[in-house]
């Protein structure tokens, strides 16, 4: 998974502060990540409008998004949202998943995600905490990808043999040691078995996995690829 930090859109709001960055499995999967602070204070309508501009951004461009962060927008009740962030929240068809208090009694810290992308996250959960006087907020990412495929071969060293020796083994072995009136079927056998254990010696059938496919180079074009694979072949021929 890439993880990369990529500055929004958004001007230079004064009502809060954001950080925005997009998680990334392969190119076509990936959601935006914004995190938000708003100072403590009664909502205003600049900070609605600069919101509703933030959430323009990615309705338009139709981006999967979670925004988190402490929003300081408690409501008149406990555990209730400020009536004109929830008003957002409700035109623009999104869900808040924090259902406990992170301050006292009120939720100020936030998780929000579309409506019709609830299952983005899961396991949102409140944990207390020794160092600060908001809670801790978490939750799980259900961002599905695919594994990448392993594949399992065997070989054998031939290049680091000691061709001396291997050659000593094939002269003393039995393909020298024959009668003339062996069948044809006899001695191929006989060959057979013979060089597999002489190879078992000197080069013993070794197994190896590696991974394989659309995962191997996925940031690269298939030129990028090419000219990569020139220049190993050049490196190998230097001096």
């Amino acid at each position: 998974m890439n993880f990369l930090t990529r500055p929004l859109d958004v001007g230079q709001p004064s009502e809060f502060e954001v950080l925005a960055a997009r998680l990334t499995l392969r190119p076509t999967v990936h959601v935006s990540v914004v995190c938000i602070y708003r100072p403590p204070g009664d909502v205003s309508q600049l900070f609605c409008q600069q919101f509703a501009d933030l959430l323009d951004q990615f309705v338009t461009t139709k981006q999967r998004f979670l925004i988190c962060g402490d929003f300081n927008c408690p409501g008149s009740g406990d555990r209730q949202l400020d009536a004109r962030l929830d008003d957002i929240l409700q035109r623009y068809d999104l869900e808040q998943h924090v259902n406990e208090a992170t301050r006292g009694r009120n939720i100020l810290d936030l998780l929000i995600t579309p409506a019709s992308d609830g299952n983005l996250l899961s396991d949102a959960a409140v944990h207390s905490t020794c160092f600060s006087d908001h809670h801790l907020v978490a939750c799980r990412l259900n961002m599905h990808h695919d594994l990448p495929t392993i594949s399992r071969y065997c070989y054998r060293d031939t290049r680091r043999v000691d061709l001396a020796a291997f050659h000593r083994d094939v002269e003393q072995s039995a393909l020298y040691n024959f009668d003339d009136a062996t069948p044809v079927d006899s001695y191929a056998n006989l060959f057979n078995s013979e060089v597999a254990r002489i190879l078992d010696k000197h080069a013993p059938v070794k197994t190896r996995t590696r991974r394989l496919g659309r995962n191997d180079c996925r940031w690269l074009s298939q030129q990028a690829r090419d000219a990569k694979r020139h220049c190993r072949r050049n490196e190998r021929r230097l001096p």
